[in-house]
């Protein structure tokens, strides 16, 4: 069979081309349309394959399942500190009587919003100027957005008109609140917070307030009990005279949580830790429904933790003993291991 000749072939071609061309008109031009290069490099990469049409929903829907899968998590992790606590608070049965709010006045550290039907009870040293803060931007009290553009002094001025315990309800209405509304509790280390009053209140005389209300009275304490000769002020002395104390005679910045915020009378829906503070916060701000653009601001983390050794190395084994039995609670509740060990 002789060769067509090189015109004919060519034109042969041609005329194919265009009739598959007049059949689908678009199509080559259309399916290009349908992927960018960078999606295609994004599936390649991710091993997805080039899925035509489908690679924004497939990339949206693996997003969607990490974040499942982080929720789950967190509402697991959740649900073992809940569990924690239920436990501490029944095995201390015998006393329960100790662990109850006794009237409006012991409910002085639960900060009310209406507006998102939440509660938050505020544990001094455990970010409690931030979340004051971030309550005064839910409760309408200010039109500033970011908490950290509110002078640290602004919130303490301003907590009463926050307080659950100042706003004029019934008993039966306050009783409602507490069982209906959304509700927030953050703890941390029972020793690193000890420790984070001791130098942000105390130590160096940084706070003339607190050094003129308190450290007479320690130095007092340790000389008559023959815990100290000298009139040095130090975080053993300190411990001493915390480990003295008695319920009323707390210091809120010290006060057993507890006696603060009554774990085992008042059910909170989120159990918020100092490790866990930004992601703890950001889940609650999107529980209660809170304004889109209101987030728990990044901060440097503390440096109480790193230096807890070394102020604990200074205490003697009785010390530790006594200050651990001052927040056993603590430690059980919300499941932390005191520095050092049992003693």
């Amino acid at each position: 069979m002789s060769r067509l000749p090189r015109w004919l072939l060519y034109l042969s071609v041609a005329l194919f081309t265009c009739i598959l061309w007049s059949r689908s008109p678009g199509t080559t031009s259309s399916w290009w349309a349908l992927v960018t290069p960078t999606e295609i490099r994004v599936m390649r990469q991710s091993g997805l394959g080039v899925n035509i049409g489908g690679s924004n929903k497939m990339v949206a829907e693996s997003g969607d399942d990490a974040e499942r899968q982080r929720t789950l998590r967190w509402e697991e992790e959740q649900q073992r500190r809940k569990t924690a606590l239920r436990q501490a608070c029944r095995k201390w049965s015998p006393k329960a009587t100790e662990y109850l709010p006794n009237g409006k006045k012991d409910l002085i550290f639960l900060l009310v919003d209406d507006r998102h039907k939440a509660l938050y009870c505020f544990v001094p040293k455990v970010s409690c100027t931030t979340w004051k803060s971030i309550w005064m931007i839910l409760t309408g009290m200010t039109t500033i957005k970011n908490p950290l553009d509110i002078k640290p002094y602004v919130p303490h001025l301003l907590q009463e008109e926050m307080m659950l315990a100042k706003q004029p309800y019934n008993t039966s209405v306050l009783e409602n609140k507490l069982n209906t509304y959304t509700k927030l509790l953050i703890v941390r280390d029972p020793y690193e917070r000890l420790l984070s009053a001791y130098k942000n209140k105390l130590e160096h005389g940084k706070n003339h307030t607190y050094w003129g209300r308190y450290v007479r009275q320690i130095i007092k304490y340790n000389k008559k009990h023959g815990a100290g000769a000298n009139t040095e002020f130090t975080f053993s002395a300190f411990v001493n005279y915390v480990n003295s104390l008695t319920e009323p005679h707390f210091n809120e910045h010290w006060r057993p949580y507890h006696q603060l915020c009554f774990p085992c009378a008042i059910k909170y829906d989120v159990i918020a830790k100092y490790e866990t503070l930004t992601d703890d916060s950001e889940r609650f701000l999107r529980l209660i429904g809170a304004p889109d653009d209101l987030h728990y601001p990044s901060y440097l983390p503390s440096k109480t933790a790193s230096l807890l050794p070394q102020y604990m190395a200074n205490l003697s084994r009785a010390q530790r003993h006594d200050l651990y039995q001052v927040y056993r609670r603590d430690f059980e509740a919300f499941q932390y291991q005191p520095f050092g060990g049992l003693v």
